[in-house]
């Protein structure tokens, strides 16, 4: 019979016989021949057929032609017009066109001629589908929902080139596993596919945090990692910064995850600051992993500067991070100065100067022993209104001013009474301030 199928499709095409009921068939052969260029037949198929009583086929295939046998003990026998045998082909991928099914060298029980009728398949050109969205990048954990645009023949079929680093439902919804580019492929029914482009992947996401400092002051980059199961023994990565305004000072671990680890920190060239830190206790939670300090030369205006990551490694090579930048936020704070130089013997932290103050005042603290030291300013609310420092500091005696115009949120504050609380090692007081415009 007379078919239409689309490129790349495989089907089955029957052979029919019309009424058996008056003659007795045990054996027959037969040839079709057909187009290589636009169809291709790989076998048959019995099952459901006339010949399924027979068993499996005897056949022959050469280029554009199948040569069929069959014999059994039986007789084959049917009302009607019934399907002798299925033939299994698969239309090109690559033309389209109309090719004869062309039956010859018919007998059956090896003297028994029948009258022949010819079919035809026409190859259509398949439908194009395009896999939406084309590119996407994303890490270990997350889902995108994937779409096919086009001529579309439901049921659609979802697939990935690597299981190992994603999986797709039949809905289209992408779960990444694990570093590493794949493709996203679909399928309609009817055989028509669309590829997306490379989809890259992550095992987790790094961070440069953002920090506000004053001209002369240094800013405290936190870099922040997600949780990495495998854990984390060793990290390596450079921070790329405008050198006119900012010069690297040694990378902190205290008070950060990596606690412990030796690191270190050179520039290989103006601008670009090498940092390489390990340790044998892994890190494989969620938070800051260190911090890189940038001192803020006094020549650097106000203003919004970017500071970027980048040839960042973990572990040698696992896990790969999907990274983003921070930024610096030079502002008219003052920075903090050890205002005496010496060693303290105790903490203390001082009653602000003048108090009552507008728009600004002083204040001081001292601190025995290193550590990672917290100044903040709070309403009597108890909501914080700025951080006025925020860093591992040395031992020393410190002040750092407090100007109620410059708050870290941009906010004038109200005259009223506030709080500021120091946090220092184990070393924890608050006093009261009083802003009076």
């Amino acid at each position: 019979r007379d078919t239409t199928f689309i490129q790349g499709r495989s089907f089955l095409m029957p052979v029919y016989v019309t009424d058996l009921s008056q003659v007795d068939i045990a054996s027959g052969q037969f040839s079709v021949s057909f187009d290589p260029n636009l169809v291709t037949i790989n076998g048959t198929t019995e099952s459901g057929t006339l010949l399924q009583q027979f068993g499996q086929s005897t056949i022959q295939i050469i280029s554009g032609k199948i040569i069929l046998s069959f014999a059994g003990a039986s007789r084959l026998n049917g009302v009607g017009t019934q399907v002798l045998v299925y033939l299994n082909c698969k239309a090109t991928n690559i033309h389209t066109g109309g090719t004869g099914f062309n039956i010859s060298d018919l007998i059956f029980n090896e003297s028994l001629y029948g009258n022949i009728r010819n079919g035809s398949l026409t190859v259509q050109n398949r439908s194009i589908l395009s896999v939406n969205p084309q590119t996407a990048t994303l890490v270990a954990g997350d889902t995108l929902r994937f779409n096919a645009v086009g001529t579309i023949n439901p049921p659609l079929k979802w697939s990935v080139t690597d299981t190992s680093k994603a999986s797709i439902t039949n809905t289209g919804l992408l779960s990444a596993k694990k570093s590493g580019i794949i493709r996203v492929t679909v399928e309609d029914s009817v055989g028509a596919i669309g590829t997306s482009s490379d989809i890259t992947l992550y095992d987790i996401r790094v961070r440069v945090m953002t920090d506000s400092v004053g001209v002369g002051g240094w800013a405290h980059l936190g870099i922040y990692i997600e949780r990495y199961q495998s854990g984390i023994f060793s990290a390596q990565f450079k921070l790329n910064f405008n050198p006119a305004y900012f010069e690297p000072l040694t990378p902190l671990t205290v008070g950060t995850m990596s606690e412990g680890w030796t690191a270190s920190g050179f520039s290989s060239n103006a601008g670009s600051y090498t940092i390489a830190a390990a340790g044998s206790d892994a890190v494989s939670n969620s938070g800051i992993l260190l911090k890189v300090r940038l001192k803020v030369l006094s020549s650097t205006p106000y203003g919004t500067y970017p500071v970027t990551i980048s040839d960042l490694l973990f572990n040698e090579g696992i896990p790969t991070a999907l990274t983003f930048d921070g930024i610096v936020v030079v502002d008219s704070r003052v920075s903090v100065e050890n205002y005496l130089g010496t060693v303290p013997t105790n903490f203390s932290l001082e009653q602000n100067y003048p108090n009552p103050f507008n728009p600004s005042t002083k204040i001081r603290w001292q601190s025995p022993i290193g550590s990672w030291q917290t100044l903040k300013i709070y309403d009597m609310l108890g909501c914080e209104v700025t951080t006025l420092v925020d860093e591992y500091k040395p031992a020393g005696s410190y002040e750092v001013e407090f100007n109620a115009v410059a708050t870290r949120h941009g906010v004038l504050l109200p005259s009223g009474v506030y709080f500021y609380r120091m946090q220092s090692g184990s070393f924890s007081e608050t006093k009261k301030l009083i802003l009076m415009r």
